[in-house]
């Protein structure tokens, strides 16, 4: 089987004639191999996606400079509802 940078398996074609069982059979199994590589790839980038301990670690300074952002955010809103009381 052929497979494209891409990672997408790309059915060769064997004969003019038609395939013979044998040779689907081995073609439907080299696709669901493709198939379940991807589907793994997929799920474990899922989990680290939604793990936010993990988000956190990996993006700690984007998270504090986030944090600090919205409380300066929050202290110049109260600020500015005192003023116009």
């Amino acid at each position: 089987m052929g497979e494209r940078t891409t990672g997408l398996i790309v059915r060769e074609v064997h004969s003019l004639a038609s395939p013979t069982p044998e040779q689907l059979e081995h073609d439907v199994d080299d696709l669901r191999d493709g198939l379940t590589g991807i589907v793994r790839e997929l799920d474990r980038r899922r989990h680290e996606l939604l793990d936010w301990r993990l988000q956190l670690k990996k993006h700690r300074v984007a998270a504090v400079v986030a944090a600090g952002l919205l409380f300066l955010g929050g202290l110049g809103l109260l600020r500015l509802a005192r003023r116009r009381r």
